[in-house]
């Protein structure tokens, strides 16, 4: 489950698109994508906090190091065992036992758990600009360099991530199931629609049975329009009206065809026109337009404003 998971995210945010398509809305991939950005981040998090501890370790190691090796000849070995074993503890919680017989000797291992330290605390700073783009393969490469209780007290465990991994993949699937008997529930009301449809006499009666089935398929918010011939084209008269510029409102031109070509001088700008049969243009638009040329300074031309349809 854990190296499937971003297979899992993906196929179901493609499950959900597709509901949506169907008017089955779902939080889908936006969601999934945050979810696992948020995760990956904390591992990436989780990871830095151990090799930060590990670096602050390993530089104390180094210091405890440098001492030893500064001490005079004339020390003590009891001395000398006492600063080499505060060295180990840093850099290992699995000291050897039995202890060596001689410092020299512990300091050889001193110096093999050093290095041992130091490529582990450098593979774990690699993660941070690791080029693994999914969670399962970030967590995947985090656990190859597990565990590290053998050289940090508190180590680095992946089982809350994956826990949550577990917990949300089981989440989804319960949302899963439940769109599907949605889609169960679609598909038999459609059958039952469907049904009716082959079942009725009238056109109204099979139009009507039609429109169930698409709400049951799509929802209630789904729009169709039945086709229709109608018996015979309606002509709409046209007029053409204008408004002057002193306030006036006069036909121009008028005629039965539904785009109507006038002819007006060269110095009257056509802006738009509407369908209506007595000429006159409506007052709300004659109000509109009376109040844009009270503040206008242009010349008193006509603008032809509106064709009028009923």
């Amino acid at each position: 489950m854990i190296s499937g998971i971003d297979t899992f995210l993906r196929r179901y945010g493609d499950l959900i698109a597709t509901a949506g398509g169907f008017g089955m809305v779902r939080s889908g991939w936006g969601e999934a994508a945050g979810w696992r950005r948020d995760r990956y981040t904390e591992v990436l998090a989780a990871v830095d906090e151990v090799a930060d501890r590990m670096a602050k370790a390993l530089a104390d190691a180094n210091a405890l190091i440098a001492a030893y090796d500064a001490l005079p000849a004339a020390t003590a070995t009891p001395e000398r065992f006492r600063l080499l074993e505060q060295i180990e503890r840093l850099l290992t919680t699995t000291p050897p036992t039995p202890r060596p017989n001689t410092p020299q000797q512990l300091r050889s291992i001193i110096n093999n758990r050093r290095q041992t330290f130091q490529n582990k605390l450098q593979n774990l700073r690699k993660v941070a600009n690791t080029g693994q783009k999914t969670l399962s393969g970030l967590l995947a490469e985090v656990t190859a360099l597990l565990p590290l209780t053998g050289l940090d007290p508190a180590g680095l465990t992946l089982t809350p991530y994956e826990d949550l991994v577990v917990a949300y993949e089981k989440e989804l699937l319960d949302r899963a199931r439940a769109l599907q008997a949605e889609i169960a529930e679609r598909l038999t009301a459609a059958d039952a629609a469907l049904t009716e449809h082959d079942a009725a006499v009238t056109g109204p009666d099979r139009v009507e049975a039609a429109l169930d089935t698409l709400k049951a398929l799509l929802g209630e918010d789904v729009l169709a329009v039945p086709e229709y011939t109608p018996a015979q084209p309606r002509r709409t008269a046209v007029s053409v009206a204008a408004v002057f510029c002193d306030g006036s409102c006069r036909v121009l031109a008028s005629g039965s065809r539904r785009r109507t070509r006038i002819s007006v001088p060269s110095m009257i700008p056509v802006w738009s026109a509407r369908f209506r049969r007595d000429g006159r243009l409506p007052r709300r638009a004659y109000e509109a337009e009376r109040r844009r040329r009270r503040c206008s300074r242009a010349s008193p031309t006509a603008t032809v404003l509106h064709r009028l349809r009923e």
